[in-house]
């Protein structure tokens, strides 16, 4: 027991968020993904229509549907993190199927007024895709030493007596932190009864060369009912209900070597599986042959999740009487409720004559009881006719992602089960894209390709020092669908 070393409290700034808000911005955030022509355009639909993938943004694409159709979408990305001027591969040559849907088209050609067709969609669509390597290093004072002990001193605050942190029953005691009972069962944090306080077994001015390598995996998917109807040829609208399902694990490796000799190594491993809801309802509008408006909302969603996580401390050459000792912790529970943010989008559509289009979009989500994990996109499209059934199409999409604000930062409780202490906040995301198509009446085949830009900042704990990583991927984005009449 060799020093106290107090790290601020983020508690008491405006700006701190509990880790559960962290789960929930990762099950809020969304990639740009779906077909090759909605990929090909960077997703600028909302007024448009027409597009599977489109129904995810307004529900009242489906009703510029004037022929079933039956598509699949696959997709290859590969990525790689810049964690200062280190390259760190993250995701190399994975196939993803991220749209499957079916269109059931309902209606007359001929007619000219009232409602002309109505239109029923099933789908399946890969709103994010989770699977990510980080890996970083560096060397500072800090410890998570440091954070053991002073967990454990809230808990004597809360009156919780050294000797309560002793035996099995100190695992259900919800006034200490699991966090701390490793670090007391490997040694790395005592009890001093003179000050009566817990402390690091680090040095006072004793250094540690730190690394981290963060493995995520999973996805959030939407499995979508929807249906669309087209009034006059100049009104549609649309209806839907979004099923969602979550998937997410995530294994943390931290690893500490003390500039006085030793080591330990801290692996969590978190996963997270549940069931969400919302609905969304939008329109279309056609004031003018060459223009078109669309709008739609959707609601926030009810998101009902299971967690679990487990733990393994391992130290070396701390004790001169253990060469390696590995306490664990192990944690389960159910029914965790989460409500992610609503959403609303604009949009904007020109008809340059039957040669090609220009769309524009606007999309914000915002959580009611939360404003700091508000999110903006802009995108940008554009198709053109290039020969008979072939087109060609570009696109760009801005995002302004959650934890913008600054000074953000995680609030571990002090009492807390989870020994992840680190985070990553998401600063800003870039899109650009292009794609080509044919489309005859039976057959549709487009390809795209997108270089996305994302820029965030990864935390070991808490109110460290944040390190910046870019991560750039490129994704191919292949798309075949067979449209029919009844």
């Amino acid at each position: 027991m060799k020093r106290y070393l107090n790290i601020l409290l983020v508690a008491c700034l405006a700006s701190s968020l509990m880790a559960q808000d962290f789960d929930r911005m990762a099950m809020a955030d969304t990639d740009l993904q779906g077909t090759a022509r909605y990929v090909g355009m960077s997703g600028a639909f909302a007024a448009l229509g027409g597009d599977v993938s489109a129904v995810q943004d307004n529900p009242a694409a489906l009703g510029v549907f004037r022929r079933s159709e039956i598509s699949i979408t696959s997709d290859w990305r590969y990525a790689w993190n810049l964690v200062g001027d280190q390259t760190d591969l993250n995701v190399g040559g994975q196939w993803n199927a991220p749209e499957v849907s079916w269109v059931w088209s309902i209606g007359n050609a001929q007619k000219q007024k009232g409602l002309i067709y109505n239109n029923i969609i099933l789908q399946y669509h890969r709103l994010k895709s989770y699977t990510n390597t980080t890996r970083i290093a560096s060397q500072q004072l800090a410890s998570y030493t440091d954070w053991m002990a002073n967990s454990a001193n809230w808990s004597a605050e809360q009156g919780v007596h050294p000797l309560d942190m002793v035996g099995e029953d100190a695992w259900n005691n919800d006034k200490i932190s699991w966090l701390s009972l490793l670090g007391r069962q490997a040694g790395l944090v005592g009890y001093d009864t003179i000050s009566n306080q817990w402390s690091s077994i680090l040095g006072q001015d004793e250094y540690v060369a730190s690394s981290i390598e963060v493995i995520e995996s999973g996805a959030m998917d939407a499995y979508t009912l929807g249906w669309g109807g087209n009034i006059n040829n100049n009104l549609y609208v649309g209806l839907s209900a979004n099923f969602n399902a979550l998937s997410y694990t995530k294994h943390a490796r931290y690893a500490e070597a003390l500039s006085e000799g030793g080591n330990y190594r801290l692996n969590s491993t978190f996963t997270a599986s549940g069931f969400g809801f919302n609905a969304a309802a939008g329109v279309i509008y056609r004031p003018l042959d060459f223009l078109r408006l669309g709008a739609s909302f959707q609601t926030p969603t009810w998101m009902s999740v299971r967690t679990e996580n487990f733990s393994r401390l391992i130290t070396e050459g701390l004790d001169p009487n253990v060469d390696i000792l590995t306490p664990t912790c192990e944690g389960y529970y159910v029914g965790t409720q989460y409500m992610l943010p609503m959403r609303a989008v604009l949009g904007l559509a020109f008809q340059v004559g039957s040669i090609g289009l220009v769309s524009m979009e606007y999309d914000y989500t915002h959580a009611f009881d939360q404003a700091t994990i508000d999110t903006h996109w802009m995108r940008l499209g554009t198709e053109w006719v290039v020969n008979n059934n072939w087109f060609f199409r570009a696109g760009y999409a801005y995002k302004s992602n959650f934890g913008a604000s600054a000074g953000l930062q995680l609030y571990a409780p002090y009492n807390d089960v989870r020994t992840d202490l680190d985070f990553r906040l998401t600063q800003r995301e870039q899109y650009a894209s292009a794609g080509v198509g044919f489309r005859n009446k039976l057959f549709v085949v487009d390809m795209a390709y997108q270089y996305h830009l994302k820029d965030s900042q990864q935390y070991m704990m808490e109110n460290w020092k944040a390190h910046d990583v870019q991560t750039q991927e490129h994704r191919i984005v292949v798309t075949l669908a067979w449209s029919y009449r009844r």
